[in-house]
């Protein structure tokens, strides 16, 4: 039992100091500090005293820059830190601006113009998670459109460092063509470092555990990926990943479906090169009396703005200042096919800048008798407004017939124009069936629920197989102070009641092993 003990107890190291930040370091690598969202914040040198400061990265309409970061305050205490913001003034609402979280709660929030200022908020006892997120709405840029903060203290706060088993966030590369390589690629977040990366692939019955490369590492995340080859013919199988860190903690993951499938089978490409509108498309002006759907060379605004794909695009003109003018630029009929398989429709959009209204709009639409039907709206403002963006639009449950009609409805409200490339119609073909004999079910060990507690939770764990299982409570000394599970179990789902009533407040941990192996480890706080 001392392997369990000296692996819980490098689980978690907690410096009993009060934190300071100022980013003097140059980066964001002094704590555990996460960025996420739209885009990551940056060091910036407009800093409050010193030389640098954080800096909320660049976002466009509807987007947000998340900066946050846990830790633990054994006793009462605050967190003090200096803001600037720069963006949208603000009324009775904030549109663009700063927002303070802690625990995902709002705490204070600024938008507008706003010099150096220091703010200091209570914080209670226990684990907390301090976030500051720069936020805008649907429209509007104004002043530098970001925020900074600086100098933060948190009074009474300690590191926690949480060594857990790495965690698996993300998975990409699961389909490939036929004939066409398959490069899986997986996110990792990890507090210490990994020791190995795995991925175990069974196809047509045989199992093959490969070695991952690694591809690219930013502060706790890590990037992976692995050439699984190409099958000539349709075929499918599954994957799940060993992540392995440098205390030897084991994560398992749960299996992923994986495939190679046949090409798409294409109704329409139309990139619009013939210089005019397609034979047997129409325009119908469905409200106002202005506007229009032409074939150019470049988008209005910003001039020079090329097409996604060859030398021609084509544009929905709202007449500038004209609201309530809308067109529907309507396809002729597509014999589609009943297949088993996703119809879809794609197109690139771009919005022209100049535009301060969120309805400006394109619609897809489906023809339904006499009726037309909405689809899916996709408004202006939505990431960089300077790039094309490509849109995929689910037409399943309206390709039921041999046919189908698809209309494309510009929306104005005092807007610019709208600009379309490279529009297909197509079916993608699923995966084949996975054979079930293929699937192989792995260990598991769930967060405990609630968390915190007082004085129950309940853990919950499953097996892939018979084995001798041991679940054990453990202090921040590493101590065992409760053996909950110590016994020979066959495969299945377990849940257990862990009663903390005689424990003192604070964090504790919990391992399961089978076999004398550990395959997992977790962290929970009981709070009285």
């Amino acid at each position: 039992m001392r392997f369990y003990l000296i692996l819980i107890f490098l689980m978690v190291t907690i410096v009993n100091a009060t934190i300071t930040e100022d980013f003097e370091s140059g980066d964001l690598l002094s704590l555990n500090w996460e960025s996420y969202g739209n885009a990551d914040w940056v060091i910036d040198e407009n800093s409050n005293q010193g030389i640098y400061s954080a800096k909320s990265g660049v976002i466009y309409d509807n987007q947000n820059s998340d900066l946050s970061i846990e830790l633990n305050y054994e006793d009462a205490g605050e967190v003090t830190f200096s803001r600037k913001v720069s963006c949208e003034p603000s009324g009775a609402s904030i549109y663009d601006g700063l927002f303070f979280y802690i625990d995902d709660i709002e705490i204070d929030k600024w938008g507008g113009e706003f010099d150096w200022e220091e703010f200091t908020y209570p914080v209670e006892a226990g684990i907390h998670t301090f976030k500051w997120s720069y936020i805008k709405d649907y429209s509007t840029q104004n002043g530098e459109d970001c925020a900074w903060i600086d100098d933060i203290t948190f009074t009474n706060g300690s590191i926690l460092e949480d060594n857990e088993a790495p965690e698996l966030i993300s998975v990409s590369g699961v389909e490939a063509l036929i004939n066409e390589n398959m490069i899986i690629g997986i996110k990792i977040r990890e507090a210490t470092g990994l020791e190995s990366v795995k991925a175990e692939v069974t196809v047509n019955g045989t199992t093959e555990t490969i070695t991952m490369n690694d591809v690219s590492k930013s502060r706790r995340f890590y990037n992976f990926e692995a050439d699984l080859g190409s099958y000539s013919t349709p075929t499918a199988g599954t994957i799940k990943f060993i992540l392995e860190d440098q205390l030897n903690h084991i994560n398992m993951t749960d299996l992923y479906n994986i495939g190679w499938f046949p090409y798409p089978v294409v109704y329409l490409t139309e990139s619009f090169e013939g210089g005019e509108i397609p034979n047997g498309w129409n325009t119908v002006q469905t409200s106002g009396t202005l506007g229009e759907w032409t074939v150019e060379s470049e988008a209005l605004s910003p001039s020079g703005t090329l097409p996604q794909d060859g030398e021609k695009l084509i544009r929905y003109s709202s007449a500038f200042t004209a609201s309530g003018n809308d067109i529907r630029l309507e396809l002729p009929p597509i014999d589609v096919s009943k297949e088993d398989s996703h119809l879809k429709l794609s197109f690139y959009l771009f919005h022209s800048l100049g535009n301060t209204w969120a309805n400006d709009s394109l619609i897809v639409q489906v023809k339904d008798g006499s009726d037309w039907i909405d689809v899916e709206r996709f408004y202006r403002f939505t990431g960089d407004p300077n790039e094309w963006h490509l849109h995929e639009v689910d037409l399943d449950q309206y390709g039921k017939e041999n046919s189908i009609q698809i209309g494309l409805l510009g929306c104005s409200a005092n807007g610019r124009d709208l600009n379309l490339d490279k529009l297909q119609i197509f079916r993608e073909f699923d995966i084949v069936d996975i054979d079930e004999s293929q699937l192989i079910e792995n260990y598991r060990l769930y967060q405990n629920y609630p968390n915190p507690f007082n004085p129950i939770t309940t853990l919950s764990f499953k097996l892939d197989k018979d084995g001798e299982v041991d679940l054990s409570v453990y202090n921040t000394k590493g101590e065992i102070v409760k053996t909950i599970v110590n016994s020979h179990l066959s495969l299945g789902s377990y849940s257990v009641d862990f009663n903390g009533l005689y424990l003192n407040s604070g964090i504790y941990f919990y391992s399961l092993s089978v076999d004398g192996k550990v395959v997992g480890a977790k962290k929970m706080v009981l709070v009285k």
